[in-house]
């Protein structure tokens, strides 16, 4: 199946399930009778329908793909400035393009922050009359989002030279009320991601061109230069305060490159902002220990020897921050760290989750008997299961180089291993003559699989004297770690032991010494201390032999230890250490449905009744009526006012209404909650008295259904219009053990995980299902025809855990319930196990923000980690650092969400 096919196939598949929403909204009728999920095929579209304005889909598809994100964004804002003006009042036309720009911007045009994080745009006055402008920020604007942080004051800055404002000229006591409110924030409400000194946040609010500030976002007031002319509140104003700790101070580095990309100007003092952060740079220790929680361990220390060894290069399962670990490394952390567990790192970003890699450098460890032993299999685990004294060496954390593009930051030195080798011995070939056969056949094998090939001892060191290349890695000591004396007295130790040397079981046999077996150690060379001797592996023992010579009269000069022994031996040494990664456990992996607190079953208000858990059954039992905050809803033909979507009086569907609290004016229903008369606050919901018995009588009557155990409802609605759900729904619900969202959707949490290629048996489905599923090739060609072929994941596939399987055929059971009894109609998925659930249509949606991305199940795990296509993730705006997103079977949200229900705060429509 071809990329095009694959495309149609998802299309098809989703038309069907629409075409069945579109008719069960109708029939149910709850809240509205349309499918209220919006649906958008590219980023222009997304910005046209989320952002706006009206017409800009067209302008973005002009240009988008001959310039960069951020240059199409700068020219956006030059072309809507010009169109709009006349058309809109500056501050509203600011917004407006500010906004818009933004989710250029920031694709895919999902996140928040362009609409909830930028809540307004105004044009004040400084001391000398000037008009300057100032951007007012929310909370949905996060220290998480960079590129958010790093861009919106540039394009203010943009489009307030386009409008002809000047610069915001600040007094002292707005940069100290500023700077009072960071500690405060600080100290009472969240840290920052950067520790930025107050001198510096000094030195950048004198320069900004806009001013950075916002709505209150904490109950906690400033604790000094209060009631300022041009500062609206005396409250924290959290969203500014991020923006310029986070965003222009603690970015600073993403800011400058924003700026000479295109060519800004009157932002070169960014310059010394990143040379004075680089100073300042959080000591690594210090960055990824904070916030140390007890029970979750502190694992490798940055460039200490025996923690994690920095690889760079990427698995099937890791990049986009997963990084990988030896499976035996796994293991001898005794199972604290596994798939999708969170590490805290001080390179190449602030974390990763784990993923299993068994091509990687796996630990070594010393024995309680003195015996050294690199565990590279499960059989070498269980010889060392219980008898483990210490761990010398962690082994290799593979790390993405594209994670360390995608962070802007240096490369460490890493250590030398395999595929170094590999193209050390390819620049060789290249210059070799006469080389002998066996040794020619050996490099091409070791070539053509680097990873996985390892020589012999005796090919290594013969392709090493014959080519002067570096011995292969498998036989390379960490001579980083020992002196020049302490070599000596290893020579000295084989010289002595000639005599009494014994050979056995392709082991080399010394008489034990304390001082040379603690060199070995440190050289992390395998061996087994017994009685009064020492085993060493004759591979070991040969390459001591050919690096060391001690039985030549030359002696190792030189204090660089490197040099010394490649002076003394012929052959180029290498550093096998390298650099080490600091790491401590983050969050725990996570696969669970998503529950409010406390879960509720159903949108529906019972305040007090119920008990803590707003139990409708209990309150039912109890007799109780409740008077609780609805939508106001009008009957058309007899003009009574109830809170049901049909007049109990006529039958008919009621209209819902709203009225001023200064004139009186009735209104329909707007998301405008502004009287057009007088300007008043316009309420769409009264008090109305319920009677839950009869309520939850009506809903099982009509779905035939037994009375569940418990029904949990909610305390009161926080949504505008205040409409409550169908209890028909929470019956339903109930029944399967489901709870939803604030937005009346099931989800299922999962740690974000990468995926790019994987068997059959890996995913726990038969050859014959993938088949049917488009995958009829493997990645080398060939027809798929057995489980432990490898594929290459297709980008809208993923492979869920059992956990979430089994959450899906019960949310299946429940739409299939809806369709049937509520709608009328035939039932959707008809699901009976979790098989079932392979080929269905799911809707993966992270925080922060609005769109959903359309995902298919193929397969399952037995990880607590949701495994997609890192082009899947990026479409919801993530990465796989410890993050949690949840999924949805697709029927549910075409069904059930509905804006209606989400809160009216600010930030209310996120996720």
């Amino acid at each position: 199946m071809n990329e095009g096919e694959y495309r149609a196939l998802i299309e098809k598949r989703f038309q069907e399930a629409y075409r069945v929403a579109v008719e069960a909204r109708r029939r149910i009728g709850s809240p509205t009778p349309e499918v209220e999920v919006l649906l958008a095929k590219d980023l222009a579209e997304r910005v046209e329908l989320l952002v706006g304005p009206k017409g800009v889909a067209e302008k973005i598809r002009k240009y988008f793909g001959k310039m960069s994100q951020e240059r199409l964004a700068f020219k956006l804002a030059e072309e809507l400035v010009s169109e709009l003006r006349g058309k809109l009042s500056e501050e509203k036309l600011i917004l407006q393009v500010i906004r818009t720009c933004l989710a250029v911007m920031t694709p895919p045009c999902i996140t928040a922050a362009p609409t909830e994080g930028i809540v307004d745009a105004k044009i004040k006055r400084n001391q000398d009359g000037t008009r300057y402008l100032a951007v007012y920020f929310a909370g949905p604007i996060r220290s998480a989002g960079g590129t958010e942080l790093a861009s919106i004051v540039l394009l203010a800055d943009h489009v307030r030279r386009l409008l002809d404002l000047d610069r915001y000229k600040p007094t002292d006591e707005e940069i100290l009320r500023f700077i009072e409110e960071l500690r405060t924030y600080q100290r009472k409400v969240s840290r920052f991601q950067y520790n930025v000194p107050e001198d510096l946040i000094e030195f950048v609010l004198r320069r900004l061109p806009v001013e950075v500030t916002g709505m209150a976002t904490d109950r906690i007031m400033a604790s000094s230069f209060r009631d300022l002319p041009r500062v609206e509140t005396n409250y924290l104003r959290g969203g500014a305060l991020r923006v310029v700790n986070d965003g222009i101070a603690g970015r600073a580095k993403k800011v400058l490159k924003l700026v000479e990309e295109l060519g800004l100007e009157g932002w070169d003092w960014m310059k010394e902002v990143v040379e004075r952060m680089k100073n300042l740079a959080n000591d690594d220790e210090q960055s990824y220990l904070d916030e140390l929680v007890g029970g979750r361990p502190f694992i490798s220390s940055s460039n200490t020897f025996g923690g994690l060894r920095i690889r760079y290069g990427r698995s099937f399962s890791t990049g986009m921050q997963a990084v990988g670990l030896h499976p035996i490394t796994l293991r001898i952390l005794e199972g604290y760290l596994t798939t999708g567990t969170q590490l805290k790192l001080d390179y190449p970003g602030k974390g990763g989750i784990v993923s299993p890699v068994d091509s990687i450098e796996p630990p070594v460890v010393l024995l309680d008997d003195g015996s050294v032993l690199k565990l590279r299999s499960e059989r070498d685990l269980e010889r060392a299961e219980g008898k483990i004294s210490k761990i010398l060496f962690l082994g290799d954390i593979l790390v993405s180089i594209g994670d360390l593009i995608e962070n802007n930051v240096e490369i460490r030195k890493p250590g030398y291993c395999e595929e170094w080798w590999a193209e050390e011995l390819k620049e060789k070939l290249v210059e070799a003559h006469d080389l002998p056969n066996d040794l020619l056949e050996e490099a091409r094998l070791s070539l053509e699989d680097p990873i996985r090939r390892r020589p012999s001892v005796e090919k290594a060191l013969r392709l090493s004297f014959s080519l002067n290349l570096p011995i292969h890695p498998e036989y390379l000591p960490f001579w980083g770690n020992v002196s020049v004396e302490d070599l000596e007295h290893l020579r000295a130790w084989i010289r002595r032991s000639v005599k009494t040397l014994k050979i056995s079981d392709g082991q080399a046999i010394l008489p034990y010494d304390e001082r040379a077996k603690r060199v070995l150690t440190s050289l992390l060379i395998e061996h087994e201390v017994f009685g009064d001797g020492v085993k060493l592996p004759l591979s070991w023992f040969k390459v001591i032999l050919a690096c060391l010579k001690p039985f030549s009269d030359q002696m190792l000069e030189g204090d660089d230890i490197f040099s010394a022994v490649e002076k003394l031996s012929g052959i180029p040494q290498r550093d096998k250490a390298g650099s080490f990664i600091g790491a401590r456990m983050g969050r725990p992996e996570k696969a669970a449905q998503r529950e409010m607190s406390p879960p509720v079953n159903v949108l529906f208000p019972i305040a007090e009744a119920g008990g803590s858990s707003r139990d409708l059954m209990a309150a039912a039992r109890e007799g109780r009526k409740v008077a609780v905050e609805l939508a106001a809803r009008k009957c058309g033909r007899c003009n009574t006012i109830t809170w049901r979507e049909r007049c109990q009086e006529c039958g008919l569907p009621t209209t819902l209404i709203g009225f001023c609290a200064e004139c009186g004016l009735e209104l329909e229903y707007s998301e405008e909650a502004t009287c057009p008369r007088c300007g008043g606050k316009v309420s769409y919901s009264r008090k109305f008295v319920v009677n839950v018995g009869e309520e939850l009588y009506r809903a099982l009557k009509r779905l035939s259904e037994q009375a569940p155990s418990r029904l949990k409802g909610v305390k009161g609605l926080n949504s505008v219009a205040k409409i409550p759900e169908l209890l028909e729904k929470g019956v339903l619900r109930a029944k399967y053990g489901l709870y939803i969202y604030k937005d009346g959707t099931i989800r299922f949490d999962s740690t974000n995980a990468p995926l790019t290629h994987f068997t059959p048996r890996q995913i726990g489905v038969s050859v014959e299902k993938l088949r049917e599923l488009g995958y009829t090739h493997d990645v080398h060609g060939r027809r798929l025809e057995s489980p432990d072929q490898v594929l290459e994941l297709k980008p809208q596939d993923i492979v869920i855990p059992r956990k979430a399987a089994e959450h899906l055929v019960k949310v299946s059971k429940f739409i299939d319930d809806l369709l049937v009894k509520l709608a009328g109609m035939e039932p959707f998925y008809r699901m009976k196990s979790i098989e079932d659930v392979v080929g269905k249509l799911i809707v993966a949606l992270s925080p922060h923000t609005y769109a959903g991305v359309v995902g298919r199940v193929i397969g399952f795990t037995d990880a607590l980690a949701c495994f997609a296509h890192p082009i899947f993730h990026a479409a919801k705006r993530r990465d796989c650092d410890g993050d949690e997103d949840s999924i949805m079977l697709l029927l549910d949200p075409l069904i059930n969400f509905s804006r209606l229900y989400l809160p009216g705060r600010v930030g209310g429509r996120m996720d």
